[in-house]
């Protein structure tokens, strides 16, 4: 079973553009889910919770788990 490791990628304007911002690791994904709603509401524009395994056999995936606000539509904006 691989594991797996839950992200928040925030992202702030800068002029008409999305820049992502800080990534935050979660311990699960309610907690990603609660920080990135509480941060796109107080301090960014968006926040995009994702779900990142860690399995050598696949070379790992990544998940999106929800959008919240103003977010790119690409995956390479997650990072991590």
């Amino acid at each position: 079973m691989p594991d797996v490791s839950y992200f928040v990628r925030l992202f702030r304007r800068k002029g008409d553009d999305l820049v992502a911002s800080d990534l935050i690791e979660a311990d699960d994904y309610l907690t990603a889910i609660g920080e990135a709603m509480r941060r796109a509401q107080e301090e960014a524009a968006g926040a995009i919770v994702f779900a990142k395994t860690d399995d050598k056999g696949t070379g790992g995936a990544r998940e999106i788990i929800i959008k919240i606000g103003d977010v790119p539509d690409a995956l390479d904006a997650l990072g991590s």
